[in-house]
């Protein structure tokens, strides 16, 4: 199988959505931002959630946020990235993280709001005491990456991550990323080194740089 890695469009955001509500859903944050608050409470509509993803990442795609995905031969998405450039005079720093979670998207009634707006706040404290107040603004920064669980293990997600950690070599940047513990192996391989361990709701996660502060 050949694979091909192309910007994405806006009707690649179905399969986005589905993708990365699939891979995020069980070691993941999906298993806590979208598990039932009580025992009364109805199991989550997939649809749900992947409409919810799905309009996240073409709202980011307006946005400007360098969004990749990769595709087979039949053109069909297999995994995707969503990218972060470095602040310039043309590309502004975006918001703290947590400033995402003010971006509802229209969200599910399953998506529990609180934990999401809670998990960027951790995320942006453990970046402050890693980078210090200027945060990833001056690096390429991976907001996020997913592959199809059918197809992980065979290079997408290589060629997503190579694709950032280019562009940054090619402006003499820094990459930075936030890892699960399923992710890490991968990071690791490409050269990200580990820069502190934090926990969200019971999750492990890693803060991982390539290169050197």
């Amino acid at each position: 199988m050949a694979w091909k890695l192309r910007p994405a469009i806006d009707a690649d955001g179905l399969a986005i959505g589905r993708i990365g509500r699939e891979a995020f859903l069980a070691g993941g944050f999906g298993s806590f931002l979208f598990a039932p608050r009580s025992d009364d409470e109805p199991p989550t509509d997939p649809e749900e959630e992947i409409q919810w993803r799905r309009r996240r990442a073409i709202r980011r795609m307006k946005e400007g946020i360098p969004t990749l995905v990769v595709v087979d031969d039949e053109d069909t998405v297999v995994g995707f990235a969503q990218w972060e450039r470095p602040a310039t005079g043309d590309v502004p720093h975006h918001p703290p993280i947590a400033s995402e979670g003010q971006k509802a998207d229209d969200p599910p009634k399953s998506l529990n709001l609180d934990k999401m707006q809670h998990m960027f706040k951790v995320f942006d404290e453990e970046i402050g005491k890693v980078l210090g107040p200027e945060g990833h603004k001056d690096m390429w920064y991976l907001m996020l990456l997913a592959v199809d669980p059918a197809y992980q293990g065979r290079g997408v997600g290589k060629m997503l991550l190579r694709w950032g950690m280019d562009q940054a070599a090619a402006e003499g940047k820094k990459t930075f990323l936030l890892a699960t513990v399923e992710g890490r192996p991968l990071y690791e391989k490409q050269g990200f080194k580990v820069l502190s361990e934090f926990d969200v709701y019971g999750k492990v996660n890693y803060t991982m740089l390539l290169g050197d502060l």
